[in-house]
């Protein structure tokens, strides 16, 4: 099948997981910048304790394999309902919350564990299942919706936290969940066997002893640890972002402005990340893409007075945590079974949210030290860079089993 007819053939499915990536968990990554000045001034909270918010996937080691599974034996949809149906009660219920910050953490805990089944987790499964050769810029359109929405819902949920508090914020992100998520799994479709399952035939039958086989592969194994590392500083993007600009003398306005242009690094990293995947071996496009972020967090640790810098230096982030899903799915997909995918991409999923944890347990501490950023974005972006050169390194090993399209 041919590039242009992949996307003719199966656009209502592209479409339909699109709409459930922008309207499921991530609307609570892109707009907790927007609730934490609120959360922290209202509820009387320190900025360490809004940091610790950041560990939360430290939990989902277990509950991603779990939903790995689920998507891999009974498909994208039947996950999705679950996922769909338990989001918009956790924005209800933060909502109602009090100044506990137990409770916040405990509600965050429990969306953040249900919300990997609204996440690429499944609908990466879609897009795998359908494309082929329109692979890469298939999933970076999907990608794209996620943080399309998080250049939208910053201002529109800011808007509604300032005219009208941030209990009604979280019941209009109830909302937007609900009827998003509707809408998705009547697009998506049943699930359907994959086009291609590369390495396959050389594996075991047995998922334990071919999930043992995968995780000796060098190319799994860098690819972990890799984006372990490039994942560490991105706590800091998401709920930390808007109080350090305030903290540089910035107006909120362009707080709130950077936060969506943070998104919109990550929309322009994901489309074009995905075009580059379509023609160029993936462990290129990671060497240029996770390393990029580097500059930003330089100017974070030396910040100056000048707008036109800040911008630069967020773009740059948002850049490269865009493409480093579509980089890891392309390598998970381009050099292991197609059966396995979901499992596999959860044990990503695990490596990214750990090293999120990790981050934010560093910069909890950093901030109770020394009250600034320096010391955070020093360890960030020597981290960055060696995660960078470990995915690159993927490039120099052969795929497991059979033949397989180098990555």
């Amino acid at each position: 099948m041919s590039y242009r007819s992949e996307f003719r053939l199966y656009w209502i499915n592209l479409l339909g997981a699109a709409i459930g990536l922008a309207t499921g968990i991530t609307l609570n990554f892109f707009t907790l910048n927007i609730f934490g000045p609120r959360l922290i001034a209202d509820l009387h909270w320190t900025k360490a304790q809004f940091a610790l918010i950041g560990s939360l996937p430290i939990f989902m080691i277990f509950a991603m394999p779990v939903g790995g599974w689920l998507v891999d034996r009974y498909g994208s949809r039947l996950a999705g309902t679950i996922g769909f149906v338990t989001l918009p009660i956790g924005f209800i219920s933060l909502s109602r919350m009090d100044g506990d910050f137990t409770e916040f953490f405990i509600i965050s805990l429990v969306m953040n564990t249900f919300g990997i089944l609204t996440s690429a987790l499944i609908f990466c499964r879609v897009i795998i299942d359908r494309f082929d050769k329109a692979r890469g810029t298939a999933l970076s359109l999907m990608m794209c919706a996620s943080p399309l929405t998080g250049m939208v819902m910053p201002l529109l949920i800011g808007e509604i936290v300032n005219d009208h508090g941030w209990r009604t914020g979280y019941l209009a992100l109830a909302a937007i969940s609900a009827v998003g998520g509707a809408a998705s799994l009547l697009m998506i479709g049943p699930s359907r066997k994959p086009q291609a399952d590369p390495a396959g035939d050389a594996l075991p039958e047995k998922t334990g002893a071919r999930m043992m086989a995968i995780a000796r592969n060098p190319i799994f194994l860098l690819l972990l640890c890799g984006m372990f590392l490039v994942n560490m500083p991105r706590t800091f993007a998401t709920s930390q972002l808007k109080i350090a600009v305030l903290e540089y003398g910035f107006p909120d306005r362009v707080g709130t402005m950077i936060v969506s242009l943070y998104a919109f690094g990550t929309v322009m990293g994901r489309f074009l990340s995905g075009l580059a995947l379509d023609r160029l071996p993936a462990h290129v496009v990671a060497m240029v893409a996770l390393s990029f972020p580097a500059v930003g967090y330089l100017y974070f640790a030396y910040p100056q007075d000048m707008t036109w810098l800040l911008i630069l230096a967020v773009f740059t982030i948002g850049i490269a945590f865009g493409s480093e899903f579509d980089v890891g799915a392309m390598i998970l997909s381009r050099n292991f079974p197609a059966r396995d995918f979901s499992k596999l991409y959860s044990l990503l999923d695990i490596a990214l949210g750990l090293g999120s944890s990790m981050g934010s347990v560093i910069l909890s501490a950093t901030l109770t030290e020394t009250s600034g950023y320096r010391t955070f974005m020093f360890i960030a972006l020597v981290g960055t860079l060696i995660g960078a050169a470990l995915v690159t390194a993927t490039g120099r090993h052969r795929p497991l089993g059979k033949t397989a399209e180098p990555a």
